[in-house]
């Protein structure tokens, strides 16, 4: 791949041998790995950015993450961080990660800050059953592991191996598109984007689901309403 690299994240203290797994998959798949550690313990695997790099991002500070003993407060603290850090990075290409539950809520909550079009994969432990949580208002593509993320058995080879190929093939795709439709003719294209039809009070600019929306695709968001009113925030390019 030419254009950005794809973001493989998952805690590297217990997911260790399915990550290792995934990059080398990956990069025979023609993308550019970076291995990104989420975890709260130390990494049993060479990684491309460790934990503490991406706990920095924690308003608190690394300590946030590492200096306490319980899990959930952890955990939810390097959630705010990872979704920090993925939102200050420039050449993601693509996200694809793994997680039992506590991954999953990690990694989904930096997947949901970047823009909808960038291809985002999440295996989880989790996608068999109700995902709402994770993929929000986003277009996360949830993958259930079928087994249990302890190490690499015949089934979890065969997902894994799924799993990169297709994320890979979603960058190319991905990055085609959007080679094709932001120019025509040698001209920049504006675009705006329809997204609801409920009423509109006049003192307002946008509805909420609006503003929501025009955050998650990075370009301008116009609401057509019920009253016969179109407002926009104005034209911003991708």
């Amino acid at each position: 791949m030419t254009s950005g690299k794809l973001y493989l994240i998952g805690t590297a203290d217990t997911k260790s041998e399915e990550l290792d797994y995934l990059r080398t998959l990956a990069a025979q798949a023609g993308a550019e790995v970076q291995l990104v550690d989420v975890g709260t313990r130390p990494s049993t695997i060479a990684v491309d950015i460790a934990s503490r790099e991406v706990a920095a991002f924690h308003p608190g500070g690394a300590g946030a993450i590492f200096g306490t003993e319980d899990r959930g407060v952890a955990v939810s603290a390097m959630a705010e961080a990872f979704a920090r850090f993925i939102a200050s990075r420039n050449d993601i290409g693509g996200i694809l990660g793994i997680g039992g539950g506590g991954g999953t809520s990690i990694i989904t909550a930096g997947m949901r800050e970047v823009s909808v079009g960038l291809p985002k994969l999440m295996v989880s432990t989790l996608a068999s059953g109700d995902v709402g949580a994770f993929v929000g208002a986003s277009d996360i593509a949830m993958m259930y592991s079928v087994t249990d993320m302890a190490g690499l058995n015949r089934i979890s080879r065969t997902v894994l191996r799924n799993a990169a190929n297709a994320i890979a093939a979603m960058v190319r795709g991905a990055r085609s598109v959007r080679s094709r439709i932001s120019v025509i003719d040698g001209q920049d294209v504006e675009r705006r984007v329809w997204v609801c039809t409920i009423r509109l009070q006049q003192s307002q600019s946008l509805c909420f689901g609006c503003e929501k929306t025009e955050k998650l695709l990075a370009f301008a968001a116009l609401c057509k309403h019920t009253n016969g009113t179109s407002r926009s925030n104005g034209a911003r390019q991708m």
